[in-house]
């Protein structure tokens, strides 16, 4: 069967431009004096002995490598003889091409496709124009950088605030607590101050919780099991930002005390205490030993869910959570996301 070769004639001095553009913008570099490379904490570590590999340019340096990059892409158009206009018709060409290919289950060929299309959209980028720009007047531009190149914390926000927003409204059970009710603009509050402190790991895992839980293959619950862990260390990162000073303490439990000292939380400390769990036991003991005693308030019940997930935390840490079947590490997520939620909501009480 022979090539597709619609629109080839048509575009071919957009895609010449393009090809020309890629093959000399490696250039600007040359034009840019590299300051010492920037080694970072492991003193360039994994860059081998000639300390090859990402470096930063700044000032100066870096204000000379956009004049060439611009110098360059300006050069690109017009020796092919080709406006912003026809490069922007050239990039929408492009894109439907690469969704064509996705959609036959051409995987290879679609990649190749879009990768043309960004780097259309770089070239007018690198001529001074705002990416929001170009995608505004290019014919379906934000629709097929959308679909071609999503914005993966984009997605992940989505993802997880779904979640939040579910497990929001079990907080919200509970009328008589000294705690506010967990609102939507709660939600977007708490995952802002998730990503302002880093902690992204909730974003990765949670999509990938929600993928895994929709196959039915080993690998799928191998998958969620390393996730479950990684969530259940990642709690603990909540409480140590949450805390917000130096301290010494090592463990999940001893920090929720910590969190818990003052008296808005005297109930929920107190309920936390109440569900000890003796050190040796096992794992599936000690969950049955913490849900046997009944919750019939909100601070019993954050205590339970702090209480599991410690358990779920060392369990993780220590042996794996290979042993939990799906359901139950979908309940493993939800508990431990609450966890982190209650520790947050801990911190909107006045005397926090």
């Amino acid at each position: 069967m022979g090539a597709n070769l619609t629109g080839f004639a048509e575009h071919r001095g957009a895609l010449e431009a393009l090809s020309w553009n890629a093959a000399y913008k490696h250039h600007a570099f040359m034009l840019a004096e590299a300051e010492k490379p920037d080694i970072g904490l492991f003193q360039g570590l994994g860059r081998g002995t000639d300390l090859t590999g990402e470096f930063v340019i700044r000032d100066a340096s870096h204000a000379a490598l956009i004049a060439a990059e611009e110098a360059i892409a300006c050069d690109a158009l017009t020796r092919h003889e080709v406006n912003e206009e026809q490069l922007l018709a050239a990039a929408t060409w492009l894109g439907w091409r690469a969704v064509s290919r996705r959609n036959a289950g051409r995987a290879e060929a679609a990649r190749a496709y879009g990768n043309l299309m960004r780097e259309a959209i770089e070239l007018l980028v690198s001529k001074g124009h705002t990416l929001a720009q170009v995608q505004g007047r290019m014919q379906d531009g934000q629709k097929l950088v959308d679909q071609l190149f999503p914005v993966w914390l984009d997605r992940a926000r989505a993802t997880l605030t779904v979640w939040v927003s579910a497990l929001a409204r079990d907080f919200d059970a509970w009328p008589s607590s000294p705690f506010p009710a967990f609102s939507e603009v709660m939600v977007s509050q708490f995952i802002e101050w998730l990503e302002a402190a880093g902690l992204f790991v909730a974003h990765m895992s949670i999509p990938a919780i929600a993928d895994y839980g929709q196959r039915t293959d080993r690998d799928a619950e191998v998958g969620v099991a390393v996730h479950i862990s990684g969530l259940a260390a990642w709690v603990e990162h909540v409480c140590n930002e949450a805390i917000g000073s130096s301290f010494t303490d090592k463990g999940l439990a001893p920090k929720l005390e910590r969190l818990w000292t003052h008296q808005s939380c005297s109930a929920l400390r107190a309920a936390f205490a109440g569900r000890y769990v003796p050190k040796d036991t096992l794992f599936q003991d000690g969950v049955r030993l913490v849900i046997d005693r009944g919750a019939s308030t909100m601070a019993e019940w954050m205590s339970r869910d702090a209480r599991l997930a410690c358990l779920i935390r060392n369990e993780g840490l220590h042996r794996g959570l290979s042993s939990l079947d799906r359901r139950e590490m979908h309940d493993a997520a939800c508990i431990l996301l609450r966890t982190a939620m209650g520790v947050w909501l801990t911190k909107q009480l006045p005397n926090s």
